[in-house]
């Protein structure tokens, strides 16, 4: 049997890419370096025509300290490039060395960045990797999808998004609006009254006797509703693919509607950041942006099935 591929497989491949990483970051900081010591060098041997001839003080851009300021760098580099369009003969060729320092002193910083990245990642924890993993994909990619944009998935694996459709001939009666039905069954048993059980009400039809239990499921009537979807998928002959998700509900948020979750998020911010799966996020965000079914609108009559309801022109994506 073969085993399943499960999060500690990608951790491993995420931290033989950092040592490769690094690795390669070190070996191209050596070969750059090697490069810019022999430039200031040459710049040295210079320091007469820079200092006499071009009136450049190189001090002033840090010149005398080995680790270079980019900042200092970036202005020197402006000064060159204002130079050279009126300069001449071997003190150009002098400015075009400078100009070669400032492109291998910015490299060398940015692949000593580069660098540190790549030890901090690989010195991350299994632990902290989950916690990244789940705060990208339980923030990032749900705000992105909430805001209404498309997230990518490579591998031909499609884009997410929700849409906003409007039935087209009539509501549906057959979806339960579940607050609803939790509400009014409390309200009948508060009222001292028997809510309706379907084994219970079986029995009294097999003895003959009258049922007293009240029914209370309620049953939602929106002309329109929001579907998360997978579409653009380059594995499957329909583009636009319905799936199930788990719709994950914190133990500490079960039972709290999402009026009320809305009302405990001070900012917008902290309804991404809710423990929720999509689909129950996406109801605290409608609480609080009741423009937001713009959003997920693809086309003007918001038909599911009209030409242009899946058009890539219809989103923006964020590729991951």
């Amino acid at each position: 049997m073969i085993k399943d591929i499960d999060i500690s497989h990608y951790y491993k491949k995420f931290i033989e890419t950092s040592n490769d990483d690094m690795a390669k970051y070190n070996k191209e900081l050596e070969v750059i370096n090697k490069m810019k010591t022999d430039c200031r060098a040459y710049i040295k041997s210079k320091n007469q025509v820079i200092k006499d001839d071009l009136k450049i003080n190189l001090n002033e851009y840090g010149f005398q300290f080995l680790n270079d300021n980019v900042e200092l760098i970036n202005k020197l580099e402006q000064l060159i490039n204002n130079r050279l369009s009126y300069t001449v003969g071997e003190r150009r060729i002098v400015l075009l060395q400078l100009l070669r320092y400032c492109n291998l002193a910015k490299k060398v910083n940015d692949y000593i960045v580069a660098l540190k990245l790549a030890t901090r990642r690989s010195e991350l924890s299994l632990s902290d990797y989950k916690k990244y993993i789940h705060r990208y994909y339980s923030y990032g990619v749900h705000k992105c999808v909430l805001e209404g944009y498309a997230y990518h998935f490579k591998y031909e694996i499609g884009d997410l998004v929700i849409n906003f459709w409007r039935y087209k001939d009539k509501p549906r009666d057959t979806y339960v609006d579940w607050n609803a039905t939790r509400i009014k069954k409390q309200e009948i048993i508060d009222a001292g009254l028997k809510p309706y059980d379907k084994e219970e009400a079986e029995i009294y039809k097999i003895r003959g006797l009258k049922y007293d239990g009240i029914p209370y499921v309620v049953y939602k009537t929106n002309k329109e509703f929001y579907e998360i979807q997978l579409i653009n998928n380059g594995t499957h002959s329909y583009s636009a693919i319905k799936f199930k998700y788990a719709n994950y509900i914190n133990r500490e948020l079960r039972g709290k509607d999402a009026k009320q979750l809305n009302s405990e998020c001070k900012t917008v911010d902290d309804i991404f950041n809710l423990k929720l799966g999509l689909r129950s996020k996406l109801l605290v965000y409608l609480e609080r942006e009741p423009n937001a079914p713009f959003k997920y609108i693809r086309n003007v009559n918001q038909q599911k099935y009209e030409r242009g309801a899946h058009n890539n022109d219809n989103k923006t994506r964020y590729k991951n």
